[in-house]
C-alpha cells in the first residue's frame, strides 16, 4: 500500500485534477464533504469554513486514489484521515506544536488539520511508540525490549 509523504506545496485542488475527478461546491447537511465515485466527483460545502476546505478535500482525495466505494466506510475513513494528515503534517511542526501546547483544537488551526486527522496521527505515532517500547513481566521480573535469548533486553526491573 501507498504510503503518502509530507510536501509543503500539496494542494488538493489540483490532485484532484490530476486525477481528473470533478470537484463542485453544494450545500450539504450534514458533511463537510462526500466522495461520489460512480460519477468520480468530489463535492465539498459551500458553507465549510476556509481553514477546513484543504484538509477536507484531502481526505476526499485519499478516497478517490484508494477508488474507495460510496459511504463511510470505518477502514476506509481511518485510512483517509491517517494519509491526509501524512501529507499535511510536517513531522517536525508536530513534534514542536504538541511539545508546546495541549490545546489541540489550537494545534490543528496551526498546522491546518482537522480534529479527526490529528487523532488518526497521533493514534499512529503512540502505536509506533508502544511498539518501540514494550514490556514483559516473568515473575517478579520486567523486561523491557525482551528478545528471544538470556540476556537479550533492554534494562531490567525487579518488582514486588
Amino acid at each position: 500500500m501507498f504510503v503518502p509523504e509530507y510536501d509543503p506545496a500539496y494542494d488538493p485542488l489540483e490532485h484532484l485534477d490530476q486525477m481528473k475527478i470533478h470537484h463542485v461546491r453544494h450545500t450539504l447537511n450534514g458533511h463537510n464533504a462526500i466522495w461520489v465515485p460512480e460519477r468520480r466527483m468530489v463535492i465539498s460545502d459551500r458553507n465549510l469554513r476556509s481553514e477546513l476546505l484543504r484538509p477536507t478535500l484531502a481526505h476526499e482525495c485519499d478516497h478517490a486514489v484508494n477508488d474507495d466505494c460510496a459511504g463511510h466506510h470505518p477502514r476506509n475513513e481511518s485510512r483517509a484521515n491517517l494519509h491526509s494528515a501524512f501529507r499535511l503534517i510536517y513531522p517536525p511542526l508536530w513534534d514542536s506544536m504538541t511539545a508546546l501546547h495541549s490545546d489541540y483544537d489550537q494545534i490543528c488551526l496551526e498546522i491546518g488539520i482537522t480534529r479527526r486527522q490529528f487523532r488518526a496521527y497521533y493514534d499512529h505515532h503512540r502505536r509506533l511508540a508502544a511498539a518501540r517500547e514494550r514490556r514483559e513481566r516473568l515473575g517478579d521480573t520486567v523486561y523491557e525490549n525482551p528478545k528471544m535469548g538470556a540476556g537479550q533486553w533492554t534494562r531490567k526491573f525487579e518488582v514486588a
